[in-house]
């Protein structure tokens, strides 16, 4: 690299995250993306419940859970987890937005089990 050259171009996490509040996320369009998650081709959830508190937002289903990698990956912003599967979900966005907005930014735990061990 030379004086004139320059490298630019990053990714700024502060205003990424600043922007999931901005991109027009009610809390129907919130809860119906978390539900949304269970109901794709490859969690097979058959039932999920929905139950709401004054401090928690409980979303339970009997579906197929995920494995570690598959958590991580959830959790990956701009991540498409579902490009071999039929998905309502397009941008990899809906989970993290979903649950920043429900959780009013505080702590948001997910359990998960798969294959009968619980992450």
């Amino acid at each position: 690299m030379t004086e004139t050259d320059i490298s630019a171009g990053a990714w700024n996490e502060r205003g990424m995250i600043q922007d999931l509040d901005k991109r027009g996320f009610s809390y129907n369009n919130c809860l119906s993306e978390l539900i949304s998650n269970s109901l794709e081709e490859k969690v097979n959830a058959t039932k999920s419940i929905i139950r709401v508190t004054n401090k928690y937002i409980y979303i339970t289903d009997d579906g197929n859970g995920m494995n570690k990698e598959e958590l991580v990956n959830m959790l990956e912003i701009f991540r498409s987890n579902n490009s071999n599967n039929k998905s309502m979900g397009v941008s990899g966005l809906g989970f993290k937005a979903a649950t920043k907005i429900l959780s009013n930014n505080t702590t948001v735990t997910v359990y998960t089990r798969n294959k009968g061990k619980w992450l």
